[in-house]
């Protein structure tokens, strides 16, 4: 087994969606290699229709590698890990024919707490999804400033070790009054570390920087 792990926690395929994982080795003297392993969200492997469940992986110096999955078929979403035995850097991009898409790409972000921009309701397609995988169970604090910084909402959510969620801003936050969002959420797992993407949608497809907090 490799002994790097990195988390993705968003992989989707079928259903005209596409996601494109890049891998990047930033060393500039040494090959990197590994695998990455691709699972559903009840833990399963990833449908080969989809996705081989399991690619390996060998990156040349300063050099990348992209694993796509394929767009047909019935949805499939979940996650990934991958397994290395250097340090690199992980990307992703989600791609399908309703959205325009941002040329930039997620950066998954692991850290005990973290805080992404959330906005939605602003307009009728316009919502903040966040997807995580925690990595202990426990419970997740979530809390909702808004753009003054001061507190509208907060919620706890009991996780198990290795569970993957993915919802919009406005499920997560559902007692907001008007279900309009503009602020900054605030996730801080109670135990162990959680893997956070944040993308905004309206009606685009794009990246929201997750930053971490100590």
């Amino acid at each position: 087994m490799f002994p790097i792990v990195n988390t993705l926690p968003e992989v989707v395929g079928g259903g005209d969606w596409i996601s494109d994982i890049t891998i990047v080795n930033p060393s500039t003297t040494a090959e990197v290699e590994g695998v990455v392993d691709l699972f559903q969200d009840n833990g399963s492997l990833f449908p080969a229709s989809i996705s081989a469940p399991s690619i390996p992986f060998v990156v040349p110096p300063s050099s990348w590698t992209t694993i796509s999955t394929h767009n047909k078929g019935a949805i499939a979403t979940g996650y990934a890990k991958v397994f290395s035995n250097a340090p690199v850097t992980i990307e992703d991009r989600f791609l399908n024919p309703q959205f325009s898409t941002s040329v930039a790409a997620a950066t998954p972000v692991t850290s005990r707490s973290v805080s992404p921009l959330a906005a939605a309701g602003g307009s009728a397609t316009q919502d903040t999804a966040v997807v995580l995988i925690a990595s202990s169970a426990g419970t997740l604090n979530l809390s909702l400033s808004n753009s003054f910084g001061l507190p509208i909402a907060s919620r706890t959510i009991i996780v198990t070790a290795g569970q993957h969620i993915a919802s919009f801003v406005s499920e997560l936050m559902p007692s907001v009054s008007g279900g309009v969002i503009n602020g900054r959420l605030t996730i801080t797992a109670s135990a162990g570390v959680i893997s956070v993407i944040a993308l905004q949608l309206d009606p685009s497809l794009s990246p929201i920087t997750v930053t971490p907090l100590p």
